[in-house]
C-alpha cells in the first residue's frame, strides 16, 4: 500500500509506504518518506490519496474500508 499527496495541477509525491498488509488486519502503520511537503501545504486543496497494488493479481480480492485519523503538527521557521 502506497499513500500519495496530490495538488489540483495533479503533482504528486508518496508520503507513506507499506509493503506488506497482514491478511485480517484493522488497523496500519505505514513508514513515512519524510519528503518535505512545503510545496504541497498551501492555500488550495491537496488529496491524499491510497494505492494498493496486489501480489497476485486476479487471484485475490481485496476489501479496503478506509476511516481516516490524521496528526498534523507544524513547525515555525
Amino acid at each position: 500500500m502506497t499513500w500519495y499527496i496530490t495538488t489540483e495541477q495533479g503533482e504528486r509525491m508518496v508520503l507513506a509506504t507499506l509493503p506488506d498488509v497482514p491478511l485480517g488486519a484493522t488497523s496500519l502503520t505505514l513508514t513515512p518518506t519524510n519528503a518535505s511537503l512545503m510545496s504541497y501545504l498551501r492555500p488550495g486543496q491537496y488529496y491524499l490519496t491510497p494505492q494498493v497494488e496486489m501480489r497476485q493479481p486476479g487471484q485475490m480480492i481485496a476489501r479496503v474500508r478506509l476511516q481516516l485519523r490524521y496528526r498534523v503538527q507544524g513547525r515555525k521557521r
